[in-house]
């Protein structure tokens, strides 16, 4: 369909309810032409995000909604603290005023140094699209010159008070017995919570992917069975596949099927209940921390253990995995084992 070049995205609709009909392509080049008139380097950095990045990028790129949210987030901490000046005068100073300011929250224990990288990230990614087109932003808008960097924030892990033990994973997984919700037709909360943590121990996924999990996502696929998950569900925005092996397919079997809903594991009540019924079961299984119970750490667990963990865990790189996902004590255990293997004399 034809776009209107002198009109602007809402007089195009007030006028012709079927441009609707309007690819996200179509969309994008008018949403381009509407926001051209107005940019200027005058523009605070909230102001580009709103007139340009996100019609030109966040759209069009279809950036998950967890992506958005963490950007918005990162440009209410910069308008907070900076006062939101006019891109032609973010400098060196303003950025290094914003990363000092992070830091104290840091010291104060509100934030880690691993939440301002990414809070950092994400407004050079918006600053790098009023800058000067590059290999990288081809379609950056040259607005202001190359913009200057933040000062780099190192990132000291410590992972290992994150990942369960086996033994702790074990514990876990035994003391769901004494769970009284959710209450379902045709299973107790006990098993319900049994064979949920069971499946992130055997498959590495995120808690997202487990209670999206339907039964028609289960397909055969190269004479294996496997769970895919649609791109629209997963973090990464890509097509993900889970092979189901034998553990897991008796985990399937104790699950029972609903006809009027087709999701496995499905959770009528609210937020709060969850976390109080999750709270319950890491008391009765006696661990350390809340934190080792929770279904991420499942994932943690399982990103120690396996070998080829970016391929288990659906990680866009092994950086990914390496950064967020190493273990100290198989770090140790590894040297141990090293140890022993060459004996050095």
């Amino acid at each position: 369909m034809a776009i209107y070049k002198n009109q602007t995205l809402k007089e195009i609709l007030e006028t012709d309810p079927n441009a609707l009909d309007l690819t996200l392509r179509d969309l994008y080049r008018a949403a381009k032409e509407e926001n051209d008139a107005g940019l200027s380097d005058s523009m605070t950095l909230s102001q580009f995000y709103e007139a340009a990045y996100k019609p030109e990028v966040s759209i069009p790129k279809r950036v998950s909604d967890d992506t958005i949210r963490q950007r918005e987030t990162a440009l209410r901490y910069w308008v907070q603290i900076t006062g939101d000046p006019p891109l032609c005068e973010i400098s060196k100073s303003v950025m290094n005023c914003f990363s000092a300011e992070l830091f104290k929250r840091v010291e104060a224990g509100k934030m880690r140094p691993a939440t301002i990288r990414k809070h950092c990230n994400a407004l050079m990614s918006i600053l790098s699209h009023a800058g000067p087109k590059t290999e990288k932003h081809r379609e950056a808008r040259e607005l202001i010159p190359m913009p200057p960097a933040f000062p780099p924030v190192r990132v000291y892990l410590n992972p290992t008070g994150k990942t369960p033990s086996r033994n702790e994973v074990q514990a876990v997984i035994q003391a769901c017995s004494c769970a009284r919700w959710p209450k379902l037709p045709n299973i107790t909360p006990g098993k319900w919570w049994e064979c949920a943590y069971r499946i992130l121990a055997l498959t590495g996924m995120r808690k997202s992917d487990l209670f999206a999990l339907r039964w028609s996502q289960i397909r055969n696929i190269g004479g294996r069975p496997m769970f895919v998950i649609p791109a629209e569900e997963e973090k990464t925005g890509v097509e993900k596949l889970i092979p189901i092996s034998g553990p897991v397919r008796d985990v399937l079997d104790e699950m029972p099927r609903d006809p009027k809903n087709d999701r496995i594991f499905r959770w009528p009540h609210g937020k709060s209940l969850f976390q109080t019924e999750r709270e319950r079961i890491i008391f009765r299984a006696g661990i350390r921390q809340k934190v080792l119970g929770t279904f991420h750490a499942f994932r943690r667990f399982v990103a120690t253990v396996v070998q080829d963990a970016q391929l288990v865990l659906g990680h866009t790189s092994a950086a990914v995995t390496a950064r967020h996902y190493q273990s100290m004590t198989r770090a140790a255990l590894a040297l141990e084992n090293l140890a022993l293997e060459v004996r050095l004399e």
